[in-house]
């Protein structure tokens, strides 16, 4: 039974969805700077440097970002620092060690367009791990649309260059980042003790670039971050922007008491198609198929249905 102290108002509402879509704007767009930065260097190392600098880009913004002192911030980051690693570790670390390994193995296009299977895999986890958040049929309905969309964009993985057994690998590691993320997003939700998310997502961004740093460059081999190339650093400084904005927003936005990670999710069903977009106008050699509109139109539909389905809630 919600109390009214849960259900969020028009305004908030409108709020909640302008967060959510300009952060799902954001991560669309990472899919171009990881191909144009991957080119000098191997992903887990790049995706390392990227986040540990996005989480200390957000240092200097923490006490008014959380509304208290340094030493108050400290004092958290002592009580809570295992949590803080942790989540880390699972949210950043391996997340997007399976992302940017699966992301080197197919187009960009390709992969925005996978992440469109993420709302429908956040909504069963948090059906098997939370049974207080209901789903109702009509967004069950919505998320077996958009993943319509999501399984005629796979089959038509050889119109958009994927083809070999080193796609489908990099297809069911993209999957696989988004189970992940989906026991991240429930753990942020969960969080009680009322830690800033601008601290959340700091530490874990450092804690989780830190750790693909700790893997990469035994595995990988050490590559230095200065390579002397422009393009290398405009991606690395935009992704590093897109990382420390997009994850204070969705943070923030999961730490609301009447927002359910399910239903915010959801809107991840932008990703595919703005970072699909983005990638036939920025990569040459990335085209639209007949293939790939239609499960652009999939997942529309799908997103049309939620937002009937959440105005009849309200």
């Amino acid at each position: 039974m919600s109390s009214s102290a849960d259900i969020p108002t028009r305004r908030e509402r409108a709020k909640i969805t302008a967060g959510a879509i300009a952060a799902c704007m954001l991560w669309s767009s990472a899919f171009i700077f990881i191909k144009i930065g991957g080119a000098w260097m191997p992903p887990l190392q790049f995706a390392g440097w990227r986040f540990l600098f996005s989480g200390l880009v957000l240092l200097p913004w923490l006490p008014r970002g959380c509304g208290c002192t340094w030493r108050e911030i400290g004092a958290t980051i002592v009580r809570s620092w295992h949590m803080l690693v942790l989540l880390g570790l699972l949210q950043i670390g391996l997340k997007y060690a399976f992302f940017y390994i699966g992301l080197s193995f197919i187009p960009a296009a390709l992969g925005a367009m996978l992440s469109g299977a993420g709302p429908l895999i956040v909504a069963l986890v948090v059906r098997g791990v939370n049974r207080t958040e209901e789903i109702s049929g009509k967004m069950w309905g919505a998320l077996l649309l958009g993943l319509l969309g999501v399984v005629t964009l796979t089959l038509g993985r050889q119109r958009m260059g994927a083809v070999g057994d080193w796609a489908l690998l990099g297809i069911a590691l993209i999957l696989l980042n988004n189970v992940v993320s989906a026991l991240g997003d429930i753990a942020v939700s969960k969080e009680k003790r009322g830690i800033s998310p601008m601290l959340i997502a700091s530490a874990s961004l450092v804690a989780g670039g830190a750790g693909l740093l700790a893997v990469g460059i035994p595995v990988e081999g050490w590559v230095s971050p200065v390579v002397g190339e422009w393009r290398f650093y405009v991606s690395l400084v935009a992704l590093c922007s897109i990382s420390s904005i997009g994850f204070s927003i969705w943070f923030t936005l999961l730490k609301k008491p009447y927002v359910r990670v399910a239903s915010l999710n959801f809107w991840k069903f932008l990703i595919p198609l703005f970072g699909a977009m983005l990638a036939w106008i920025v990569m040459p050699d990335e085209h639209p198929s007949l293939v790939a509109i239609l499960g652009m139109v999939f997942i529309v539909g799908a997103l049309l249905l939620f937002n009937r389905s959440s105005r009849q809630r309200g």
